[in-house]
């Protein structure tokens, strides 16, 4: 399928082979991910590497995170992190014989290492053979967690190791390993298979080597090299090099923000048909649809302005962060703005993610809980990420670290004389800045803190960790509302660009009330601003739930491949036993 578009994927995912599983062992789901896989694979093996197709991968990741977040979450360490991995070194991507890529970075006593800056993994080269040797050295460097464990499954991966030449650290590389074939675990690879998790099942598993023999073809060297009589060279020093390891990150990131803004998309496409449906009775005794319920109301219109802003911000970054280098380039030693950006962009989207879905499975009370609805997958796909990708909350500490020392960063500039003061809260651009005034003076105080602080590093910036945080989340809301803002100026359907523009509004209202208190000390908002934020909330959802139906027509989510009994007229028969 080399030129396979958007409904074709979708013909894709009609296959019975997506169809419910029924009563199946944790083992059985497992294998099923990787059929699953192994079929669609083999249905766009014309199009390999997809990395080379951005808008075909976007489409299949995103429509992948609607039907199965498992599947999702192998298919892009596949065909992001693991080739990517590759590509961006020009070395050559294993056959379809070699199974399933992944990657093996994360160590168990270490954290999460992407730059490479304290693998403990070594691979020491041989000059007898002209080969590498790969060891883990003690426990802590144990490879955690990739999805290794199942037996059956042929998987290769891209590691992350300390390389040792002459007795010299020469620092961290990626070498590609056969990890197992169909027969079990490679020789000198021992792994551990994890206990099964309700919470993104996949088979998680830890590895160690022994005295494993890689050849010199499996080294992703970039600049780097090692003569015949066994010097090493390498073109870049090693804050260079910890760079181009580190920029591994961004296929994670572009993959993570779109599956999770796909699936923050059907949580919400899923929920808003179901309220017009189920039915309650009202306290004066009518039986109305629940949708007419103002709680109701607030909970999916706030779930769909997440999800659409979701959708604005992952769409805004994917394109750039699976950029490829050009031939014999190697990978791209991108500037540190890009690098935090793209990877507070996956915490923003996370964090979007997690709401919409959080909040449309609220919606439908018990019927939100069964994995059949996908709800309490699409949520656990959002909680997963906040680990997965990068510790969501150690991005968004480095990140600050950045803001705070003026790296390639320049806060938003201050109004204009004359129009200082309270700002309004009826027009998006003045939202907008009011947020761009909460960045601004956050980055401020936290400059001023750390030059009065301790004069060691350390103590001065940790005794400053909760403000960092709270910058680099006023960051978040920021970026999201100028990207959320800036698609909803491009949506050319007139009848719903006003409409676009009051979830914005919605969203960034929602934003400012949680830190209400605070705008009130810094005198950007007055008393009767900050009393009058519950009504201003009500009224954009008044304003919006007369659309509420148009509206979700951008979520664009082909609901007959979800086989979701909440997404249908008859929901009940899914449920009621037959007579």
């Amino acid at each position: 399928m080399p030129d396979t578009d958007r409904a074709e994927l979708i013909s894709l995912f009609s296959d019975d082979i997506f169809d419910p599983p029924g009563d199946i062992t944790n083992r059985e789901r497992m294998m099923l991910t990787y059929r699953r896989m192994a079929y669609i694979n083999g249905r766009l093996a014309a199009s390999m590497p997809l990395l080379h197709h951005p808008d075909l991968l976007r489409d299949l990741l995103e429509l992948s995170a609607m039907v199965d977040p498992p599947l999702f979450h192998v298919l892009f360490l596949h065909h992001c992190l693991a080739t990517g991995a590759v590509l961006d070194y020009t070395a050559d991507l294993p056959g379809q014989g070699d199974g399933f890529g992944t990657i093996l970075l994360t160590e168990l006593g270490l954290g999460n290492t992407n730059g490479g800056g304290d693998l403990h993994t070594r691979v020491v080269y041989d000059p007898a053979e002209d080969d590498f040797v790969l060891t883990t050295p003690s426990p802590d460097a144990t490879k955690f967690p990739p999805n290794v464990g199942l037996d059956g499954v042929a998987k290769w991966g891209v590691l992350g190791a300390r390389l040792i030449v002459a007795g010299a650290d020469c620092g961290a590389f990626g070498f590609l390993v056969q990890i197992r074939d169909e027969n079990g675990p490679r020789p000198g690879v021992h792994i551990k298979p994890l206990p099964p998790t309700s919470l993104l099942p996949v088979d998680y598993a830890c590895v160690q080597f022994d005295h494993v023999r890689l050849p010199r073809r499996q080294w992703l060297r970039d600049s780097a090299s090692i003569s015949a009589d066994g010097i090493f060279h390498d073109a870049h020093d090693g804050l260079t090099r910890m760079l181009r390891a580190a920029s591994l990150g961004r296929f994670a990131w572009g993959a993570n923000c779109v599956g999770l803004a796909g699936a923050a998309r059907a949580s919400v496409a899923v929920t808003i048909p179901h309220a017009y449906h189920r039915l309650s009775t009202s306290r004066s005794g009518d039986v109305v649809p629940v949708i007419h319920f103002r709680n109701q109301q607030r909970l999916l219109l706030t779930a769909l302005a997440a999800a659409l802003a979701a959708t604005a911000l992952a769409r805004s970054t994917s394109a750039e962060c699976w950029r490829l280098p050009a031939a014999n380039d190697g990978p791209p030693a991108l500037t540190p703005a890009f690098m935090r950006t793209a990877s507070v962009t996956k915490v923003a989207v996370d964090l979007l993610a997690e709401r919409a879905a959080s909040r449309a499975r609220a919606s439908c009370g018990a019927l939100g809980f069964f994995s059949v609805n996908h709800l309490i997958d699409y949520e656990g796909l959002a909680l997963a990420y906040k680990s997965a990708g990068g510790d969501n909350q150690m991005t968004l500490l480095n990140s600050a670290w950045t803001m705070a020392q003026d790296i390639d960063y320049e806060a938003p500039a201050s109004k204009p004389a004359g129009q200082a003061g309270v700002g309004r809260l009826d027009e998006l651009d003045s939202l907008i800045g009011l947020l761009r005034d909460r960045e601004r003076l956050l980055h401020q105080h936290l400059q001023e803190r750390m030059r009065a602080g301790a004069a060691d590093p350390f103590t001065a910036w940790n005794a400053q960790i909760a403000l960092a945080q709270e910058l680099a989340e006023a960051h978040l809301a920021r970026l999201t509302a100028e990207a959320f803002a800036a698609w909803a100026d491009r949506e050319t359907d007139s009848k719903l660009h006003p409409h676009l523009r009051r979830l914005c509004e919605l969203l960034i209202l929602e934003e400012i009330a949680d830190h209400s208190g605070w705008y009130l000390v810094e005198n950007l908002l007055g008393p009767a601003d900050v009393t009058s934020l519950p009504d201003l909330l009500d009224s954009r959802c008044d304003q919006l739930f007369p659309h509420l139906r148009e509206l979700v027509s951008l979520l664009d989510v082909p609901l007959e491949i979800l086989r979701a009994p909440l997404a249908t007229d008859d929901y009940m028969a899914a449920f009621t036993p037959a007579p």
